[in-house]
């Protein structure tokens, strides 16, 4: 008897774009000629537009938590829990340097908006093997140095602040 086994791979990538408050505002007066007066600035949208971000930046890798690997089993099983959808799921980031464990439940960073800001997810999309999460920062929000990132998952409605969400 041959015993067959399957495994999920984890590979987190993160990419970061920044567009200045011009571009906001020719991509909002476009827009909004074309789609209406509910268009939204997103980074689909400036993609669309052919708005190039004055600054990217990349990288790969993080870890999966424990809170974060019994969601997704949860999740997977029809177990329950709330799934990373808009309206439920923030992006975190924050200026903390700690080394990330699986056991965490929190950015490292300190407490404060000048250490810490979490931004409600605007789209959340699935593509074949890919889940795309995004969020618009605005310019007085986030205004350090990125050096972790991570979800926070509540039940909807969040909202942007530098408190974490306890998950459920």
């Amino acid at each position: 008897m041959s015993v067959r086994t399957e495994q999920m791979v984890w590979r987190p990538r993160v990419v970061v774009e920044k567009w200045d408050a011009d571009q906001v505002a020719d991509l909002l007066r476009a827009g909004r000629e074309q789609d209406g007066p509910g268009f939204q600035a997103t980074a689909e949208a400036f993609h669309r537009f052919g708005i190039r971000p004055v600054e990217t930046a990349q990288d790969e890798g993080n870890l999966v938590t424990n809170a974060g690997l019994a969601r997704a089993a949860s999740l997977l099983i029809a177990g329950g829990g709330q799934a990373l959808s808009v309206g439920a799921v923030r992006i975190g980031v924050g200026n903390g340097s700690g080394t990330a464990a699986a056991t965490d439940t929190d950015l490292s960073a300190a407490a404060g908006s000048t250490n810490r800001w979490f931004q409600p997810a605007n789209s959340s999309t699935v593509t074949d093997d890919t889940i795309a999460v995004s969020a618009i920062f605005a310019t007085g929000n986030g205004n350090f140095l990125w050096n972790e990132w991570g979800f926070d998952v509540a039940a909807p409605t969040v909202t942007a602040g530098s408190n974490t969400r306890v998950n459920n």
